[in-house]
């Protein structure tokens, strides 16, 4: 039946029975409206085979009805006025080898059941809708699947692995020519290098047709520059032709701990080890509440991906913290830690987006510099650090060596005063024009010494008044 590109109105046409000889509908770019009738077009026309509802006001879900059309072989909606998620029960369509999607409001994510299932599938189209998650993989079993549309959508995280028995069956021969559309999505990661073979292989994506002929896009999204100072493609993404892939993006790089506002437990003055040496990791002091550490850095994103990760020494036994980041710009964010977080030695990283946190691996052997984190309970040892013995025992004797200097000086203090009270000061006043001293404590009358005279009798007897 063939309805398309006509002005009917009202509801989708559904046979008021089982009808067994219907095989195609076609009632695209008409003015049918409303989802009611979808769950009857699928049960009730059990050899349905060719189903095309392009361009119609649906506003509606995938009805779970669906899973009755086995031997669906085409099933075209774009801009159909669909929403919600796509059914599990798609995964009964093993026949289908078209399912176009495209412009609608779908959303969620694209569960691997449902495409494992279609092992005849050829061309999968969700354009523009609002799909999120990780993108499915391609199944090996999948030998005729061609064609990949998602873009402009959500789709997050790397893809490493989900194109890679796609790239097998594109290269063990056949019709090779395809389609992979993956542009304006959230994607992370590093371009994986399968995708160089399926553009460069003899049996990959082009052989034996024109450039014009075949597609690939993955612009617009978060994908990673190569490791190092720079921001460009690795060398063979630039020798395949960065047109295809856009712009990549740099690994955020944090530098160095800030002092979190009203937090004294920051180690400020023991930055360096004692007597000098290597800079020692910043240490803070846990709370109840949470602490809101800063970090400086470069080439921080505004993302809504944007996050912290606390990575303990491999022998602590302690887990993994990653938290949610807050954008300042791009050379600071802050790292909110929870109060409950342990108490513990960490190296801290930021990601802009999906799993690409600050490491040696995306920022380069020889430019990757650790940020180490001390976190502790104790504000004692917020204030001092983890010290060694040998730097703990240097700052015993050093305060010991001063505390007996400050109890000698008090010592003599005492001492002076005491004497000054007896009226037998240790010093006497002498008088400018070598005269005699005043001794305290004789009459008026006496004319007391000369200068000369008390050197001689302070020198026989030391005590002498």
């Amino acid at each position: 039946v063939q309805l398309a590109h006509n002005f009917f109105t009202g509801p989708l046409p559904c046979p008021p029975q089982p009808e067994a000889q219907l095989e195609l509908l076609s009632v695209s770019q008409n003015r049918f409206s409303g989802h009611r009738q979808l769950p009857c077009l699928f049960s009730r026309a059990p050899r349905l085979r060719s189903l095309h509802l392009d361009y119609l006001k649906l506003d509606g879900e995938i009805p779970s009805e669906i899973k009755e059309a086995a031997q669906l072989r085409e099933l075209h909606a774009d801009h159909a006025g669909l929403r919600g998620q796509l059914p599990a029960g798609m995964r009964c369509l093993t026949q289908l080898e078209s399912l176009s999607l495209g412009r609608n409001a779908l959303d969620g994510t694209v569960p691997q059941l449902v495409v494992d299932g279609m092992t005849n599938l050829r061309e999968l189209t969700l354009s523009f809708n609002g799909f999120s998650g990780a993108i499915p993989s391609i199944p090996a079993s999948h030998t005729k699947f061609r064609h990949l549309l998602l873009d402009h959508n959500a789709f997050s995280g790397d893809f490493a692995t989900q194109l890679s028995s796609f790239a097998a069956n594109l290269l063990a021969g056949g019709d090779a020519y395809s389609t992979i559309s993956l542009d304006h999505n959230d994607l992370s990661g590093s371009i994986p290098p399968v995708v160089y073979g399926m553009i460069h292989d003899a049996r990959g994506m082009g052989a034996g047709y024109a450039p014009t002929s075949w597609h690939l896009s993955m612009v617009e999204n978060h994908l990673l520059c190569a490791p190092g100072p720079g921001r460009e493609w690795p060398l063979w993404v630039l020798r395949a032709g960065s047109d295809f892939f856009g712009k990549c993006t740099p690994v955020a790089k944090p530098r160095r701990l800030a002092a979190p506002a009203g937090q004294d437990g920051v180690r400020k003055a023991l930055q360096q080890r004692v007597g000098g040496g290597p800079a020692r990791p910043p240490v803070l002091v846990g709370g109840r509440e949470p602490t809101l550490l800063t970090v400086e850095g470069e080439d921080f994103e505004p993302s809504a991906e944007l996050r912290c990760r606390l990575t303990p020494a491999p022998s602590s036994g302690l887990s993994t913290l990653t938290v949610g980041a807050l954008f300042e710009s791009q050379s600071s964010v802050k790292c909110p830690l929870p109060a409950e977080t342990p108490p513990g030695n960490y190296m801290l990283s930021v990601a802009n987006y999906g799993e690409d946190f600050y490491s040696v691996q995306t920022a380069g052997a020889e430019f990757y510099t650790p940020v180490p984190l001390v976190l502790s309970r104790d504000r004692v040892e917020a204030e001092f650090g983890v010290l060694t013995t040998g730097e703990i025992l240097g700052a015993v004797v050093g305060a010991l060596a001063g505390l007996v200097l400050i109890v000698c000086l008090l010592c003599a203090l005492c001492v002076l005063i005491a004497r000054e009270k007896r009226g037998a000061p240790l010093f006497y006043e002498m008088p400018a024009d070598g005269g005699r001293v005043r001794r305290p404590g004789l009459p008026d009358d006496d004319s007391g010494l000369s200068v000369h005279e008390l050197q001689m009798q302070v020198s026989i007897d030391p005590h002498a008044r």
